[in-house]
């Protein structure tokens, strides 16, 4: 059963996925990078999604981007309305359903997964293999890195492109603007905490 959320909830939870989402980016370890990019080890996750997404032309079908954020149209505030966020559920936990594209290698599945599993050790957040619920995570290898921020409603894409986006904190980046979370510097009290 869905509950209703106040807006200082709603708040807490951003501040609290903001720090989980910076635990999490700060545990990747360099032997969890793949070996055919050694010298990325030591980038940042900003760098490595700027190398992905450099020079990338979006298909036609594509959404636009504003950096590794898709953007939709109707809104350019991503993630405004309570309905943006994914459902929290009577037991505390909220479950997101996900699918994953088939044209990944055994190894670029496991990084996904790893990525994926990674929230359910520090936070409410279950990610599972959807199998008939309406909104879901598409995770497919697109144009470069990116997300829509929060729950789009129906199938929703994550771009996690093979070349330059399979490494763990890339896949928890995306997937914490697909829970609901932006850059920081997008924040409209950014010049406030300096």
């Amino acid at each position: 059963l869905r509950q209703n959320w106040s807006l200082d909830t709603v708040l807490a939870m951003k501040v609290t996925f903001g720090l989980l989402a910076l635990m999490l980016v700060s545990s990747v370890r360099a032997e969890e990078m793949p070996a055919a990019v050694d010298e990325s080890a030591e980038l940042s996750v900003s760098e490595l999604l700027h190398r992905a997404n450099r020079g990338i032309i979006p298909e036609a079908d594509e959404p636009k981007l504003l950096d590794d954020i898709a953007v939709n149209e109707r809104n350019a505030d991503p993630c405004t309305s309570y309905s943006c966020l994914w459902p929290k559920y009577s037991d505390g936990k909220i479950y997101v359903p996900y699918v994953i594209a088939n044209h990944y290698s055994s190894r670029e599945l496991e990084i996904i997964q790893r990525g994926l599993d990674s929230f359910a050790s520090v936070s409410c957040i279950r990610f599972f293999r959807r199998s008939n619920e309406r909104d879901y995570i598409s995770i497919e290898s697109r144009s470069g890195c990116y997300s829509y921020v929060g729950r789009q409603g129906n199938v929703q894409t994550v771009s996690l492109a093979r070349s330059g986006c399979l490494y763990h904190s890339t896949v928890q980046h995306e997937l914490l603007h697909a829970l609901g979370f932006n850059h920081e510097q997008t924040r409209s009290d950014r010049d406030n905490h300096i």
